[in-house]
């Protein structure tokens, strides 16, 4: 659920759907009608539905986050035929229509699933299980890529790009992480939003859930080492591809999914989590 600048609301709630302050319904759209359109536009690909975030841009366009799936057979380590559940957006506008769409199935690779390829909601082998679609200053997206433990850059370039990936932010992406080693990197992520945005230079504030954190020696936190989950800003160089964590707080917990993160007006950081576990706490 998320507010629009005309002062309605828009919901996930299997359609996706506008409705004004009294509840009223103003527009509606079903995945079956995304469907509809995918194909008559020539797309490949068809959705099974509307899943974690939506993007309202300023021209009145919804980007939506869809569930895509896609079957592989013998994938290393999965013999058989694996039904492979990955990502998808679709640029819809006020119309209804599918004006650009883009499928992680054409442009991430398959073999990498660092948190493995577990069945999700009965719907498939959850691979990339993105959580946040976010816009850039360059009229480009960010999107958060949970099960990769990559926030992505996609080229969208308004509605005309070509959905190429300039660079992967995370562990075994395209960034270099300045002072720091592989557990630096957040993991399992949640709830990136942009502070600031300027030219190359961009600052994330990311929710670090810390799942399957990678050590130096190549350890795994949850064997011999505790995973842990804090709250993190990065300054991102997205010329010189470097990254750096500007700051952190360890709240002393592990939640293993959820979250949230934000910066208050006078400079504060709040943030959330849900299902904490306690953990000792690391320095």
């Amino acid at each position: 659920m998320k507010p629009l600048q005309n002062g309605h609301f828009i919901l996930n709630v299997g359609d996706l759907r506008e409705i004004d302050l009294a509840g009223n319904v103003v527009r509606d759209i079903s995945f079956k009608q995304i469907n509809q359109s995918l194909q008559t536009n020539g797309y490949s690909f068809s959705i099974i539905g509307f899943h974690h975030d939506i993007l309202p841009l300023d021209n009145g366009h919804w980007i939506a986050l869809c569930n895509v799936t896609r079957d592989f057979t013998n994938l290393p380590g999965y013999p058989g035929v694996t039904t492979v559940l990955g990502d998808a957006l679709v640029d819809i506008d006020p119309t209804g229509n599918v004006v650009w769409a883009w499928s992680g199935f054409d442009h991430v690779d398959v073999n990498r699933h660092p948190l493995g390829l577990a069945s999700f909601a009965g719907l498939g082998a959850d691979w990339t299980h993105a959580n946040a679609i976010v816009s850039s200053a360059d009229g480009n997206l960010f999107l958060s890529m949970r099960n990769q433990s990559w926030i992505i850059k996609i080229d969208y370039e308004n509605g005309t790009g070509t959905g190429n990936i300039p660079w992967r932010l995370g562990y075994e992406g395209d960034m270099n992480l300045v002072f720091g080693t592989s557990d630096n990197w957040f993991y399992a992520e949640h709830f990136p939003i942009v502070l600031s945005d300027n030219g190359s230079q961009t600052t994330f504030a990311i929710w670090d859930n810390g799942d399957n954190r990678v050590y130096l020696d190549g350890t795994i936190c949850g064997t011999t080492i505790p995973c842990y989950s804090r709250a993190t800003i990065w300054s991102v160089d997205q010329e010189s591809k470097e990254a750096i964590l500007e700051w952190q707080d360890l709240p002393g917990y592990y939640n293993f999914w959820g979250g949230s993160i934000g910066v208050l007006h006078y400079g504060d950081v709040e943030f959330d989590m849900t299902i904490p576990f306690e953990r000792p706490r690391r320095e």
